[in-house]
């Protein structure tokens, strides 16, 4: 992995045209299919839009609160303006993805936002109503906030990912895991330094 030198940042340009063409790509996504490619996507549909009624699909473990706090509004308005919102969603994935290459300084980092959508299976979910982007999302910003130092609004974020999806459990532990680890670490290297 080329790492970047201190004068290359990335041309808006490549970013904006990468976006785009991905954008472009949900978009397609969302107007020739109209169906989820598995049931879950029409279940978590109607979850979000009936929690309006049954308050308790809010915390359903289920529902997945995460997914039914977000989605509840756009499931009002329809099953359409739901899979654009993860389109919107999966923009963002790609994007902060993209942010992720910047931070850790990897070359040609524009491309990253490609490579998100080029993963089959986030190419399938795109403009769907599943719960995979949304914990993409949350997961690659609890990340960058990591990268930058920001440990606890990194902890913070990555916390939400129970409420996203079941294996956000165990990422969670392992991010303590990780967390910890590193606090050791330096409380280590203090030591031995003072």
């Amino acid at each position: 992995m080329k790492v970047l030198g201190s004068r290359f940042r990335a041309h808006p340009r490549q970013v904006c045209f990468w976006l785009t063409v991905c954008a472009a790509a949900g978009v397609a996504m969302l107007f020739l299919f109209d169906d989820s490619c598995q049931l879950d996507g029409g279940q978590h549909y109607l979850f979000a839009r009936r929690a309006w009624i049954h308050y308790e699909l809010f915390v359903g473990v289920w529902s997945r609160p995460l997914y039914t706090s977000v989605y509840a509004f756009p499931a009002l308005i329809g099953y359409r303006a739901a899979r654009a919102l993860t389109v919107l969603i999966c923009l963002a994935v790609s994007y902060q993805t993209w942010r992720l290459a910047e931070d850790l300084r990897i070359d040609r980092a524009p491309l990253a936002i490609a490579l998100v959508w080029l993963q089959p299976s986030f190419f399938l979910f795109c403009a769907d109503n599943m719960t995979e982007p949304i914990f993409a999302l949350v997961y690659v910003v609890a990340l960058r906030l990591h990268h930058r130092g920001r440990l606890k609004a990194g902890m913070t974020v990555a916390s939400l990912m129970i409420l996203a999806r079941p294996e956000g459990f165990f990422l969670g532990v392992l991010w303590g895991v990780w967390v910890l680890t590193h606090s050791w670490r330096d409380g280590a290297k203090g030591r031995r330094g003072g």
